[in-house]
């Protein structure tokens, strides 16, 4: 017979060497016709015992068992004894059947010998798993005869058995939950680490036995350890940074977070640390400031590539409508009249172009600003009305704006904004429209926000109309719904594309419908703040006082022509003009010169800029005299954020090219009207 050692227990030698005829002795047996018998006494004494106890023969039989034996297999304790041994259904601690070759009492019948605790289990009538510690005892006749039969004593340890099964699946629970955490794990008793996880091997390199004994701090960079220690006393739970030393010196970041175990065995109070790798975090967050600068870089070369443009393209434009202008003042044939009005026409498409253009990459760049003011709507939307009257007459179509009368009067927003979107979607429906109406009705949406409302406006027209494949792309920058080379209608394809992204910066939503053949719809809700009346200050604002007659003014533009052109419109208006062509110059007159009312400087120019001329004015000593003369800024400049820069470096007022004539005279009132902003 065979008996594995997981099967075996340790057996002290007192029990091996116990005479197995002492127990044959004590109960008593009878053998009788070569079967064995215990007395009515013995039987008594059985069945007082708490362990099962069997009787078996040489032939396998069952000739006795106690009143426990029956209870564990579930057998009538009046039954006959003769059972087979067969009917056990031993089994293996893996679950193998034994035959009966192999079960413990045959070995014991073989070598007459005992055998203690061989662990085993069985299956009752009941389809219960019992786990049992069965020793085997020889009978013999006489000490020197074969055994006769073998007592078995069995006992139940199934609850023992099943208490430390359940030990050691947790603890091989425990085991795989310790190692299969990404975390470097430590448990530390004051200071010293006791026990660490496989991914601290890895994560560090140090084995159990170097690791088991050294103080947690030496896992830290020396340069952050005194961090680490102060985080450790004050038991600080928070997870926090700092820089890993592994046992080759390498060092890495890592995030720490500890805890400590209270109430464990015998007092011991334990902290448990998770250290997590975090060099993927800290090179991906590297990754994003990198981008973010590459970004801001990108954004900075777009901002003054977008200046650089409108400077070199407003300045020529400035001239052409300039020059323009100054012919259409002078006597003209009927014919030439009409050549400078076709021309300005030009120039005019070709600068809403531009600022169409600069726009819409203000407002990708995120560049573009919302400016808020108290305005009053109905001079706002009739004001346009008033701008196109001349267009709708000539193409012989109609307007007609609607405002109900729940839209109230002042409100407060950006006008200039909503006019822009307004002016954009009102000429993009006449361009379309060659016979009918444009209707355009404006509302108001009540909101649940105190002092806010949405106004609703809904421009409608009996145009071509739009196809529903278009539609998906309408609002696409440089898309239009024909792109063919016989198409009938001008336009770079950016007014729609505008008009959204800035319904969208101002808060509100646009929608379009559209049928082909028979006109076009556009929706769209903006957000303002409503107002009982805009303050008289307000009001007052907006009127132009008079500008002097005969002022003395000193202008300062690089560009011939612009030069030129500023000149003659300020003699034509009855001004004195005193010109050079850059910043240095005009230092040098002023030094030479004190009666000058104003100044004109661009602000581009070579040698130094206009910003800086008018830094110095107010502030150097050699032009004391000037501190507080009026300064004009004259640009190409177009973008949002120069007029406050120009103002904070001592100027009056800002004109932005290109310029005419009425521009000109009132941006000169404000100047005169106005004090300089303190240098900042």
């Amino acid at each position: 017979m065979k008996h594995s050692d997981a099967n075996t227990e340790q057996t002290s030698p007192s029990q091996t060497e116990s005479p197995s005829y002492n127990m044959q002795n004590l109960l008593n047996y009878t053998f009788k016709d070569g079967k064995v018998g215990i007395s009515t006494t013995s039987s008594l004494l059985w069945d007082s015992v708490e362990a099962g106890l069997l009787l078996i023969s040489r032939d396998n039989l069952i000739q006795h068992l106690n009143a426990a034996a029956k209870t564990l297999f579930i057998l009538d304790p009046e039954a006959e004894t003769a059972h087979h041994v067969s009917s056990l259904k031993l089994m293996t601690v893996d679950g193998t059947h034994l035959d009966i070759a192999d079960y413990p009492h045959r070995s014991c019948l073989t070598t007459g010998e005992p055998l203690f605790k061989q662990r085993y289990q069985i299956s009752n009538s009941q389809k219960e798993t019992i786990w049992l510690n069965i020793s085997c005892f020889p009978i013999k006749s006489s000490p020197e005869t074969k055994p006769e039969a073998v007592l078995c004593a069995l006992d139940d340890v199934t609850e023992q058995y099943e208490s430390l099964s359940q030990l050691v699946r947790i603890n091989e629970h425990y085991r795989l939950l310790n190692n299969a955490t990404f975390e470097a794990i430590f448990i530390s008793e004051n200071g010293i680490c006791i026990s660490q996880n496989n991914a601290a091997r890895k994560m560090f390199g140090f084995s159990d036995e170097e690791a088991c004994g050294r103080k947690g701090i030496e896992w830290i960079h020396p340069d952050d350890r005194e961090k680490v220690a102060v985080m450790m006393r004050e038991c600080n739970e928070s997870p926090y940074e700092a820089t890993a030393l592994r046992k080759d010196g390498s060092v890495f970041p890592c995030e720490i977070q500890a805890r400590m175990a209270k109430n464990c065995d015998e007092g011991r109070r334990l902290r448990f640390t998770a250290l997590r790798d975090i060099t993927d975090r800290k090179q991906a967050e590297q990754q994003l400031v990198q981008a973010k600068l590459e970004a801001e870089k990108a954004n900075r070369y777009k901002s003054e590539f977008l200046a650089n443009m409108s400077h070199e393209i407003r300045t020529p434009l400035n001239g052409i409508i300039g020059m323009l202008k100054l012919i259409q003042a002078e006597s003209l044939s009927s014919s030439h009249e009409q050549y400078i009005s076709n021309a300005l026409i030009a120039s005019e498409r070709l600068t809403r172009l531009l600022g169409d253009i600069l726009d819409l990459s203000k407002v990708e760049a995120g560049m573009l600003k919302i400016q808020p003011v108290g305005f009053d709507s109905r001079e706002a939307i009739y004001g346009i009305e008033q701008l196109f009257a001349p267009a709708f007459y000539e193409k012989d179509v109609v307007l007609q704006i609607s405002i109900d009368d729940n839209l109230p009067h002042f409100l407060i927003g950006d006008v200039i904004r909503l006019q822009q979107i307004l002016t954009n979607l009102i000429g993009n429906s006449l361009k379309f429209t060659r016979t009918g109406i444009v209707r355009v009705e404006v509302s108001a949406i009540t909101t649940l926000a105190p002092d806010s409302i949405r106004a609703f406006f809904c421009i409608q027209d009996t145009g071509i109309g739009i196809d529903d494949e278009a539609l998906t792309t309408l609002f696409t920058p440089f898309v239009q719904a024909d792109n063919s080379l016989t198409r009938q209608h001008q336009g770079a394809g950016l007014g729609l594309s505008i008009c959204k992204q800035l319904t969208s910066l101002l808060g509100g939503n646009m929608a379009i419908s559209s049928e082909k053949g028979r006109g076009t719809t556009i929706s769209l809700s903006i957000p303002f703040e409503s107002a009982t009346k805009i303050q008289l200050e307000d009001k007052q604002a907006g009127q132009i006082p008079a500008t002097p007659d005969n002022l003395q003014i000193l202008l300062a533009e690089d560009d011939p022509i612009s030069r030129v052109l500023v000149r003659t419109m300020l003699n034509k208006m009855g001004h004195q003009v005193r010109s050079v062509s850059n910043g240095n110059e005009i230092l040098q007159v002023l030094q030479a010169e004190k009666d000058f009312d104003l100044l004109i400087i661009d602000i581009q120019m070579p040698g130094k800029n206009g910003v800086e001329v008018a830094h110095l004015i107010r502030q150097h000593n050699d032009f004391k005299p000037f501190a507080n003369i009026p300064i004009l800024a004259m640009t190409a400049y177009a973008m949002d954020g120069d007029r406050e820069l120009f103002l904070a470096s001592g100027m009056n007022d800002y004109l932005a090219k290109p310029i005419d004539p009425e521009t000109l005279k009132r941006a000169l009132s404000r100047a005169i009207n106005s004090s300089p902003t303190p240098v900042q």
